[in-house]
């Protein structure tokens, strides 16, 4: 889930797409690391600018995303490493947490 600042201010919440990933764009080049994630949500969200940017605050989601939820893998969560923290440095003001039905559904099971 993403949530961003639209054109009136208000937030607007979107799911991506499923994309595939390109093995290629990992750091070994063969493993579907965070790095290889966030290049595939990056090409997904360039496309949303083309489709929607018109509507989010700055043309842009790099310049609109406010917050991500993603599940708690650390390969989504890494610290150092994980996809929310390669968001965080291509968006600064984003805040990226442990989705809450994730943790709904790790505490049911």
């Amino acid at each position: 889930m993403l949530r961003f600042i639209g054109k009136n201010g208000e937030p607007v919440v979107m799911l991506l797409d499923l994309a595939e990933l390109d093995l290629k764009d990992s750091i070994d080049g063969s493993s579907p690391d965070a790095q290889c994630i966030f290049k595939c949500y990056e090409r997904a969200l360039d496309e949303l600018d083309k489709r929607l940017g018109q509507h989010l605050n700055g043309g842009t989601w790099r310049k609109a995303l406010v917050n991500s939820s993603l599940d708690g893998a650390s390969v989504n969560l890494g610290q150092h490493r994980g996809v929310g923290k390669l968001l965080g440095d291509a968006v600064p003001m984003q805040v990226t947490l442990h989705a809450a039905a994730h943790i709904v559904q790790l505490c049911v099971s």
